[in-house]
């Protein structure tokens, strides 16, 4: 699928064709381990993520546990411009950002 991070090797690596192979059997697991509607859902949730990161003036990566605990307790208040979401809606949540 299209929407599949790319993986970002060590530059003493890249080209070396030693781990070529590993890359693509890596990328070809990923892709089988979850379905087309999963691996939207995980994009989306990373998206909500990333912008409600950006929107309070830090980075998405490295998500740190604070900020991912501050993103649960937003979503779980309702505070933020969504409404309060469900324990199940923001474990979806969080299962995308895993």
């Amino acid at each position: 699928m299209s929407d599949t991070p790319k993986i970002t090797l060590p530059s003493h690596v890249v080209g070396s064709g030693n781990l070529d192979r590993l890359v693509d059997t890596a990328r070809g697991f990923a892709e089988a381990s979850s379905s087309e509607n999963t691996l939207k859902a995980y994009k989306t949730d990373w998206t909500h993520f990333s912008r409600w990161c950006r929107m309070r003036g830090t980075e998405p990566l490295p998500p740190s546990e604070e900020m991912v605990g501050l993103y649960i307790a937003d979503l779980a208040s309702g505070s933020g411009p969504s409404p309060t979401l469900s324990v199940s809606s923001i474990e979806r949540r969080l299962s995308g950002l895993c």
